[in-house]
């Protein structure tokens, strides 16, 4: 029996990370991202990443860590923004997201102390960043039944809650608008839920005036082929 901490890693088979962020045009990366966990849970981290906006709060530290790094640039070298680097390291031949992951901390660590000190303290940045979570219920990980619906934690002054299923390749398959912590699939949608599909889906919360007040990250599931 294989290790089952050994098939979550990457196989020889797995394309790089810049492959995987253009699978829709490539139907055999999208055939492999069906049945490889590794690569499905390395580009979901990915377009999370990429699809990530700064809050208002953080705008001021990002202002500044982007100044800090051009202002050590070497002379004349061309300025670009911190968001830009960001995304290049991520799209780096065979970038494993731990190095990705380890890079952003060397930079929170080196640049961010003193500013941070400055203005705020680590508690209300804790409290600022977890106020606009949802907690995602289920689907999440391999199911031994397709799954009839997503569902989620409660947000308090949510008036709606907006919910997106997507293809692992990040295409829309589905959305909806509900008033409840949870949103059944309808017909079309379940007649799709098949073993061995995978599939993403992320739920926004909104106030009574449409503003966005909090979100899931992007969570995946996977119909195992056959009933455990």
């Amino acid at each position: 029996m294989p290790d089952p901490i050994e098939s979550l890693g990457p196989t020889p088979e797995c394309p790089s990370l810049e492959t995987l962020s253009a699978a829709k045009s490539d139907p055999a990366v999208r055939r492999h991202l069906e049945t490889c966990a590794h690569c499905r849970g390395e580009l979901a981290m990915f377009q999370e990443f990429v699809a990530a906006e700064p809050r208002p709060e953080e705008a001021a530290d990002l202002a500044w860590v982007n100044a800090e790094m051009e202002r050590r640039n070497p002379a004349g070298a061309p300025k670009v923004t911190l968001a830009v680097r960001l995304r290049a390291w991520f799209t780096l031949p065979r970038l494993s997201l731990a190095a990705a992951a380890l890079v952003l901390l060397i930079t929170t660590k080196v640049y961010l102390p003193s500013r941070n000190q400055q203005i705020h303290s680590n508690q209300q940045e804790t409290s600022q960043w977890r106020s606009g979570q949802i907690g995602a219920i289920a689907p999440i990980g391999d199911q031994d039944h397709p799954p009839s619906a997503l569902r989620w934690e409660s947000v308090p002054d949510a008036a709606s809650y907006h919910v997106r299923l997507l293809e692992v390749d990040g295409n829309e398959l589905w959305s909806a608008d509900v008033i409840t912590t949870s949103a059944e699939f309808p017909n079309t949608v379940a007649a799709i839920m098949l073993p061995g599909r995978a599939f993403q889906w992320e739920c926004t919360a909104r106030d009574s005036s449409g503003h966005t007040i909090a979100s899931t990250n992007l969570q995946s599931f996977h119909n195992l082929a056959t009933q455990r």
